[in-house]
């Protein structure tokens, strides 16, 4: 019994020594590439990256810096250094908000968010080009939601189908 004892001790030892390697290993901080700081003056906030086709990335959130409205729509085109290529801002008179983008299969994009420019609160789908021309914009008024109470996500564009998530605000809390 003793003898199968030490042999589970070793076992375990060697197990533990094999799991703080790994564990050491994976909490060493990866290389920087490039930093980058986008933005004016007032509150600009990116809420969605992600890569693109050509290895660039695609940045969408809300900026009160540029645009006509309280507060418009942002999206940045970047190369893959982080340059950016090119900005767009969309929105009405009130605030407009996006809180998620992806590429589709035309590199263009989708955008999703929040809208205040209507009567009231609303989501919206926003459809642009690969140069960030809007090609087409659909909004819908929710009349029952409190203010920046829940964000909309785009989950996947898949087949020409859309699938977005509502997140409740309070689920970040």
């Amino acid at each position: 019994m003793e003898k199968q004892w030490e042999s589970n001790k070793k076992v375990s030892l060697l197990v533990m020594v094999m799991f703080l390697r790994v564990v050491n290993l994976l909490a060493q901080a990866p290389d920087t590439l490039w930093t980058k700081i986008y933005g004016g003056t007032d509150l600009d906030v990116g809420r969605s990256v992600q890569q693109t086709s050509d290895g660039g990335y695609i940045i969408a959130g809300y900026t009160f810096s540029f645009g006509e409205g309280t507060s418009d729509v942002w999206l940045i085109k970047t190369d893959v250094n982080g340059d950016t290529l090119w900005t767009k801002t969309y929105g009405g008179e009130f605030e407009d908000y996006s809180y998620s983008v992806q590429e589709t299969t035309d590199d263009g994009f989708i955008i999703v968010g929040q809208t205040l420019s209507l009567s009231g609160i609303g989501i919206y789908i926003m459809k642009t080009d690969a140069d960030g021309y809007t090609l087409c914009g659909y909004w819908w008024i929710l009349v029952s939601v409190y203010r920046n109470s829940l964000w909309w996500i785009l989950v996947s564009v898949h087949r020409n189908s859309l699938y977005i998530r509502r997140l409740e605000r309070e689920f970040f809390s």
